[in-house]
């Protein structure tokens, strides 16, 4: 619709998810824990600057507008506190239900998460840094998500990251799948595709960081917005300079944003 309407449309990948996992470092893989010491914090102050400064250098465009869901809103936020020169680059933001305050609607939650940097440090024994959420659920039930989600069969394309395309099984979406997804984003039947979810399906769950998922735990447990807390007063004290770690400052963002919200989601609230 956008690009139909005359905009140049950019749609950018998240770092480590299967579209884009290269590294500066030719050395440093995706089996190297380095690689994914980074959250949505590296998205906002390198990733999303790297993006514009992309898209001016392509179109010639200084302002531009920028539309980011969930973590997309967070990286947003990020960006335009921590690298407030870039305000004046965004001419509006759309912000669809973007995660930064999760506390006042996840409380119930926040038990579970006074050890989340333990979880963290424990899990990475196993896999590394590196959460494959898509890989873990097709071992788990020995299929594709997308085809488990069948209820009849039709034909639909996905793109490999190596440009292949890959003929995937697609119609209709089952009740027992659609159920799952509104547990998580909310009940929302009437305004859901389910033939193009399908497709989705062959991207979502996707690749991301150990990290990235704590970071996110330690928004529900503290209910605050800032930088990521390893958990340990000497290695903040490393990072920071202080004990704990900085809160971002929203106070210096000026950049037009719009922000939307749904009624039935369970995450994201107006309060939020």
């Amino acid at each position: 619709m956008l690009a139909d309407a005359g905009f140049d449309v950019f749609i950018a990948n998240c770092r480590g998810n299967k579209y884009s996992q290269g590294h500066a470092d030719a050395t440093v893989t995706t089996d190297n824990v380095k690689y994914w010491e980074f959250s949505f914090h590296e998205m906002g102050v390198y990733d999303n600057p790297a993006i514009i400064e992309m898209v001016t250098n392509v179109t010639g465009v200084r302002r531009m507008y920028y539309v980011g869901h969930s973590m997309g809103g967070t990286s947003l936020a990020i960006m335009l506190s921590e690298r407030p020169e870039y305000n004046e680059r965004i001419s509006t933001a759309f912000l669809l239900a973007p995660a930064l305050y999760l506390g006042s609607t996840l409380k119930y939650l926040q038990p579970f998460f006074k050890s989340v940097n333990y979880y963290q440090y424990s899990f990475n024994k196993f896999v590394h840094g590196k959460l494959d959420a898509y890989k873990s659920l097709k071992q788990a039930v020995g299929r594709r998500p997308e085809e488990v989600c069948l209820r009849e069969e039709g034909a639909c394309e996905t793109i490999e990251p190596n440009g292949d395309s890959v003929i995937i099984s697609s119609a209709h979406f089952s009740g027992f799948c659609g159920n799952l997804l509104f547990l998580g984003g909310g009940y929302d039947a009437p305004q859901t595709n389910y033939t193009t979810f399908t497709q989705a399906l062959g991207t979502f769950p996707e690749t991301t960081s150990t990290k990235t998922l704590t970071h996110f735990f330690q928004f529900i447990k503290s209910n605050t917005f800032c930088q990521f807390n390893y958990g340990f007063s000497w290695i903040n004290r490393l990072k920071y300079g202080k004990d704990t770690s900085p809160c971002y400052n929203l106070d210096r963002i000026s950049a037009p944003l719009v922000v939307y919200w749904g009624q039935n989601d369970f995450f994201i609230k107006w309060t939020s």
